[in-house]
């Protein structure tokens, strides 16, 4: 599917797309456009249509590869800002500003969710207009990423005890959006 392509990856995205054959690499955010147009990389796997389109790659790339469901490893239906607090400085808060920010972080997400996924339909049709061809990979080459993702998340929970919560937790989410084929294998696969 995408053995020996060099495609601008990293963290988890970047195990998913090394498994499937591909060589993924960081590469600073400054460099992305001309290593797309020089040829550096075959292709990247930046953020969404909005910000990949603010960042010129409309230019450089006229083939989009639509995303897979569910199959984001990262920022799937996400806003990419976390609040991260020190553990210390968290177990000093009383448990009602706790509460406030817990519930104003939700807040933000769910709201930011829509606006990113909202304005991700407006930068689509921005990419179509400028001559991008959108394509979607057959049914065989999707199941291969399940099974591939699947995999690593199973392997993912193995870590720690975070980590299996984590990926419990992620089943619940992909059924919440609709993504229940990833649900039940990650389910299956979880015993």
């Amino acid at each position: 599917m995408v053995k020996y392509k060099i495609l601008r990856s990293s963290g988890l995205a970047a195990v998913f797309y090394n498994t499937l054959g591909a060589q993924a690499m960081m590469m600073a955010s400054g460099e992305l456009y001309q290593a797309l147009q020089l040829g550096t990389i075959d292709g990247l796997e930046w953020t969404d249509y909005t910000a990949d389109y603010k960042m010129g790659f409309h230019e450089v790339a006229k083939y989009v590869l639509e995303p897979t469901p569910g199959v984001n490893l990262h920022s799937e239906a996400a806003v990419h800002a976390f609040l991260i607090v020190n553990p210390d400085l968290w177990n000093k808060l009383p448990d009602d500003l706790k509460e406030i920010i817990k519930v104003a972080s939700r807040e933000s997400y769910l709201w930011g969710s829509h606006y990113v996924n909202t304005l991700n339909r407006e930068y689509r049709q921005k990419w179509i207009e400028a001559g991008a061809t959108l394509v979607k990979l057959p049914p065989e080459d999707n199941q291969k990423i399940i099974e591939t993702a699947i995999q690593l998340h199973v392997e993912y929970a193995k870590k720690s005890p975070e980590a299996q919560e984590y990926i419990s937790r992620l089943v619940k989410v992909w059924r919440d959006l609709g993504h229940d084929e990833w649900a039940d294998a990650l389910e299956a696969a979880l015993g």
